[in-house]
């Protein structure tokens, strides 16, 4: 399957008082809001997405407002399920919606991001052709489209509803009432009164109870990943691992850290895995064009190399086809892990009548498998050399005196314990 690949950059949300985008600088400070402060409804939640950068609110004399008691439209709302959950976005993203005016090519806002919404099935509509996107979103509009992107992205993390399991609003529509019962049931409404005011599914859903169902929905459980970490070559069971979920491009999910007896076990977050979205061609036609690939990375491992790359500091999986490459899809995965100790090769540099030579490069060349690699190190003061972190595997040492002078001094050694007293000879110069 062809996979378009992009990085997924924070979609950023239009709540502004002229409805672009406010990007956050990476390094900047968080937005604070004057009219938001510890006690506050909702504090947690406008917190959070204000110190991704997803909330910027409303200038005004003095600093900025969020507004909490304002409401939001239904694009705006379109738009902030995209970028909690981290769907990454694509010019031309298309939608049959007739009523979202120009389509701008240098911005996403509102054409492309209804689009997106709308091709991951998120948003329907009012109708075949209309969306009417500048009406306010009413609540049980929110929770239908909170609940169904949860499904469609991250369907491990909603919980089956048990069916005599009643929601506090009850039976007010066909379908979305349904919804609204796997909102309550899986805490996508937790810290909302439900009650009052906020007790009518029908009425004009405000921003800071946006807030506080996504920031809900990016808390719930996506992905765990379990295993045993092992030394390959006596099978033993390593302890104090730190095993690394990342995402495409070093994106690091989550982290967890192996017991005394090996295992370990990685949970992650809708909030931990959205930064790490890649834009893919959809696999089936029920399924979305959104993925992720979880790579499995270690560290902390004194004295064990990576075998693809030993320079690196860290075991790690890399390769597209290798299983340990995961689909978070897959909601609970089992990997194991097998460390390879590192190997030293070591000894002294010599050249005429024996004296030490100090001040030369000394190459290692290695050879594993496909893989091929080359360290190097320059001889100490007494002329001793020493190259650490080798996988097992084949190896040709060399001395380097100038860039036209390489001598091959031992044309090939097989690695297995540590090679101590290489003695590196060099010829007698003519």
């Amino acid at each position: 399957m062809k996979r378009l690949l992009f990085v997924a950059l924070l979609v950023l949300l239009v709540l502004g008082t002229s409805g672009a985008a406010l990007a956050l600088a990476s390094g900047e400070a968080s937005v604070s809001f004057l009219d938001v402060q510890p006690g506050s409804p909702y504090y947690d939640a406008i917190s959070y997405f204000a110190g991704t950068g997803l909330l910027q609110g409303y200038e005004v004399a003095g600093g900025r407002e969020f507004r909490p008691d304002a409401p939001v439209r239904r694009a705006q709302f379109a738009k902030m399920i995209l970028g909690a959950l981290g769907v990454p976005l694509h010019e031309g993203m298309i939608s049959p919606f007739t009523d979202l005016g120009p389509n701008d090519p240098d911005d996403f806002y509102p054409n492309d991001d209804i689009g997106g919404a709308f091709q991951l099935g998120i948003v329907l509509g009012r109708g075949a052709t209309s969306f009417a996107p500048w009406e306010p979103c009413r609540r049980s509009q929110a929770v239908a489209m909170v609940v169904r992107a949860v499904e469609k992205i991250y369907p491990a993390a909603l919980r089956a509803v048990p069916a005599a399991y009643l929601s506090t609003w009850g039976d007010y529509d066909a379908q979305q009432s349904g919804l609204a019962r796997v909102a309550e049931y899986d805490h996508l409404l937790d810290g909302l009164p439900l009650d009052g005011a906020a007790g009518d599914p029908w009425g004009a859903v405000p921003r800071g109870e946006v807030a506080q169902v996504l920031y809900n929905a990016v808390r719930l459980k996506a992905l765990t990943v379990t295993g045993l970490v092992t030394d390959r070559q006596s099978g033993a069971p390593l302890a104090g691992v730190d095993v690394h979920l990342d995402g495409p491009y070093g994106f690091r999910c989550a982290t967890g850290t192996t017991g005394a007896d090996g295992r370990y076990r990685v949970e992650t977050t809708i909030g931990d895995l959205s930064a790490a979205l890649i834009w893919v061609d959809p696999e089936g036609p029920d399924l979305p064009p959104v993925d992720c690939f979880i790579v499995v990375e270690t560290s902390n491992t004194a004295g064990y190399v990576d075998v693809f790359a030993p320079d690196q500091p860290v075991m790690t999986y890399r390769i597209m086809d290798d299983p340990h490459n995961l689909e978070w899809r897959s909601g609970i995965a089992k990997v194991d892990l097998a460390l390879t100790k590192g190997f030293t090769i070591s000894g002294i540099v010599v050249g005429e009548a024996g004296k030490t030579v100090p001040g030369v490069t000394v190459w290692v060349e290695y050879s594993a498998g496909r893989f091929y690699g080359l360290k190097t190190t320059v001889s100490a003061a007494d002329g001793s050399y020493e190259v650490t972190g080798l996988p097992p595997g084949d190896y040709r040492v060399s001395v380097v005196i100038a860039e036209d002078e390489v001598f091959l001094l031992v044309p090939k050694v097989t690695v297995g314990p540590d090679a101590t007293g290489v003695k590196l000879v060099l010829p007698e110069r003519r």
